[in-house]
C-alpha cells in the first residue's frame, strides 16, 4: 500500500524535475551577468596596473588555449569510444552527445571563469 503512494509521488515529482536543470542554468547565467557587471564597474587602476593585467590576460588565454587543445584530444577519443559502445548496443545514442555537450559547456564555464578572474585581478589591486 505504501509502495503505491511512493511510486505515485515519484512519478508526479519526476514531471517537475525535468525543469530543474534548465531553470537552474538560467538562474546561474543571471548571476554570471550580475557579477560580471558588478566587477566591470570598478576602475582597473593606473597605467602600470592595466599593462600588467593585460599581460596576465594574454598569458591566461594562451594557457587556456593550450590546455583545451590537449583536453579536446581526450574528449574526441572518449567520444569515439562511447560511439563504439553505441554501435554494439551497449549505450544509447544520446550518451556520446551528452558527453560532448557536457565537455563543451564545462570548457565554456572554465573560459568564462578565467576571463572573469583576469578582469577582476587588476580591479582588486586598485
Amino acid at each position: 500500500m505504501a509502495y503505491n503512494y511512493l511510486e505515485r509521488d515519484a512519478a508526479r515529482m519526476s514531471q517537475y524535475l525535468i525543469y530543474l536543470a534548465p531553470v537552474s542554468a538560467v538562474v546561474a547565467l543571471l548571476f554570471v551577468v550580475y557579477y560580471w557587471r558588478t566587477v566591470m564597474k570598478y576602475e582597473e587602476g593606473t597605467e602600470e596596473i592595466i599593462e600588467i593585467a593585460e599581460a596576465i590576460r594574454i598569458g591566461a588565454r594562451a594557457y587556456i588555449r593550450r590546455q583545451y587543445r590537449t583536453v579536446a584530444v581526450f574528449f574526441l577519443v572518449m567520444f569515439v569510444v562511447l560511439y563504439v559502445f553505441v554501435y554494439f548496443d551497449y549505450l544509447s545514442v544520446f550518451v556520446p552527445w551528452a558527453f560532448i555537450s557536457g565537455a563543451g559547456f564545462s570548457g565554456l564555464a572554465g573560459f568564462v571563469g578565467m576571463s572573469m578572474a583576469t578582469h577582476a585581478n587588476s580591479r582588486t589591486t586598485n
